[in-house]
């Protein structure tokens, strides 16, 4: 699923949504959810002392460490969303541009 998961997302963001002009803000809301499954990862694993990823168990790692790798995920969920925005604004410019020429 880890990889099937990012591929159905790239096809699904090139086909619905790669046409419309984004906005940059979207970016803060496409992060909502991976930073609530992050802590409830950590919440949960916290708990149960079930951590079902590595570079997030905080009792072999500590928890400094943990929260760390986790916050460098949400950083990296922030640049793929950013650079998305990116190429869908240039998309949509490339879209504008050729609609017009003849």
């Amino acid at each position: 699923m880890h990889t099937l998961i990012p591929l159905f997302f790239l096809s699904f963001w090139w086909n619905a949504t790669a046409r419309i002009t984004m906005k940059w803000t979207s970016v803060f809301h496409w992060l909502v959810f991976p930073t609530i499954y992050l802590s409830f990862i950590l919440l949960r694993g916290e708990s149960t002392g079930f951590f079902p990823y590595a570079l997030l168990n905080a009792d072999h790692l500590g928890l400094t460490v943990a929260l760390s790798n986790a916050l460098i995920l949400v950083i990296m969920f922030a640049v793929v969303a950013l650079l998305l925005v990116a190429l869908g604004k240039w998309l949509s410019e490339q879209n504008r541009e050729t609609r017009y020429t003849y």
